[in-house]
């Protein structure tokens, strides 16, 4: 397993005001409801991740973020394993949640929901025989 520094908001916000790279690797869906506020920030979706991580910088303090930070983690790890430097990458324990319950600031989106019925009472789509999941 590969060891990753895992640091709190409040580090988290001394590093950013010192210059490390906020890399969030939530989804746009998950940036449009609620997104960090920090100096430097840059998104790549772990959806994607592997498409684009060649543009992050080998050479600066790095913080791996997302919702809960369990996506960072594994991405931090990939970085490692791809060749940036260990002591360079942190994750956020706790992701945007624990960065919201220390009252750090971020963007609110407009949140949408859909309203959409399931064919059964259980939410999945039940074919013409009735039978269900």
């Amino acid at each position: 397993m590969i060891e990753i520094n895992e640091i709190n908001p409040f580090k988290a916000n001394e590093l950013a005001e010192a210059g490390a790279l906020f890399i969030d690797v939530r989804e746009r869906v998950e940036l449009e409801e609620q997104a960090y506020i920090v100096p430097n920030i840059q998104n790549i979706p772990y959806s994607t991740f592997d498409e684009h991580y060649r543009d992050i910088p080998k050479d600066r303090t790095l913080i791996l973020v997302c919702h809960s930070g369990v996506r960072s983690l594994r991405t931090a790890q990939f970085l490692v394993v791809q060749g940036w430097p260990a002591e360079n990458i942190f994750n956020l324990e706790g992701g945007i949640l624990a960065w919201t319950m220390d009252r750090f600031p971020t963007r609110l989106g407009q949140r949408s929901f859909t309203m959409v019925k399931p064919d059964s009472s259980c939410g999945c789509r039940s074919n013409s025989s009735g039978s269900c999941c």
